[in-house]
């Protein structure tokens, strides 16, 4: 998976709206951030993505040593940078402001929202949520049908 061909924030990488990976180089994942978005327990996590979960109390753990689960990571921060931007873009208040000119209060609604679609069981995905299904690594057509629905040119693509 590639960062390279993600709409680009302001700074010149993906935004990381949710702060799941290092806010420095994007490089390394955020467990006790993950874990206070999502609301899900090291113990579940750790068995359903096979980790050893003394790892997960690291405040950083760097994206290569987690091979398996690094795809699904990333899918987990394209899918969300995704749907904030579309929530963004659905709120009549929002639409029209940059990102970088929204208030502290209107990114906090935004992140809750982000934050409830990605944890939410879908009927369009048969009923898992779409931090199930990017877990698993298959979040391509999730972040296809969000790029989709942003307006985003066809063929453009964060999965290589």
């Amino acid at each position: 998976m590639s960062s390279s061909k993600l709409k680009k924030g302001p700074g010149g990488e993906f935004p990381n709206f949710l702060g799941i990976l290092s806010l420095t180089d994007k490089t390394k994942f955020c467990p006790k951030i993950f874990f206070s978005v999502t609301g899900l327990e090291k113990v579940e996590f750790s068995v359903r993505c096979n980790l050893s979960r003394p790892l997960l109390y690291k405040d950083e753990i760097d994206l290569k040593l987690l091979k398996d689960l690094k795809n699904g990571i990333l899918q987990i921060v394209f899918a969300t940078d995704l749907a904030f931007e579309l929530f963004k873009y659905d709120t009549v208040e929002t639409r029209h402001i940059a990102l970088h000119e929204l208030t502290k209060e209107q990114i906090k609604r935004l992140k809750a929202q982000t934050v409830q679609w990605l944890c939410s069981p879908s009927q369009l995905l048969f009923g898992k949520s779409p931090l199930d299904v990017c877990l698993l690594g298959k979040g391509h057509e999730l972040i296809r049908w969000l790029q989709a629905k942003l307006g985003y040119e066809e063929g453009v693509s964060v999965v290589t």
